[in-house]
């Protein structure tokens, strides 16, 4: 998807009288993606991508215990969660 800012530079090049296949070749973008942009009505919205979980959010509360036990090393850490299932 184009930023705002590159449909807006379409949108003034083809004001300026240049054919799709000019600003396509301008611009380096394909002239069925310069004709969509041109065709479509203002600047298309981004939709927000679900935020996906970690393979550590099982382990946070165990991970977190050990910290607060004092215990840093992340090798002592990989095993304790490794025995709760986690594979990696």
């Amino acid at each position: 998807m184009l930023g705002s800012g590159s449909i807006i530079m379409l949108h003034e090049l083809r004001a300026m009288g240049k054919s799709i296949r000019a600003i396509a070749r301008e611009t380096g973008r394909s002239r069925n993606t310069v004709r969509k942009y041109l065709r479509a009505e203002g600047i298309p919205e981004r939709k927000p991508h679900p935020k996906r979980g970690s393979k550590l959010d099982p382990y946070k509360d165990t991970i977190q215990e050990l910290i607060n036990l004092g215990i840093f090393n992340c090798e002592v850490i990989y095993e304790r969660i490794k025995e709760e299932g986690y594979t990696g």
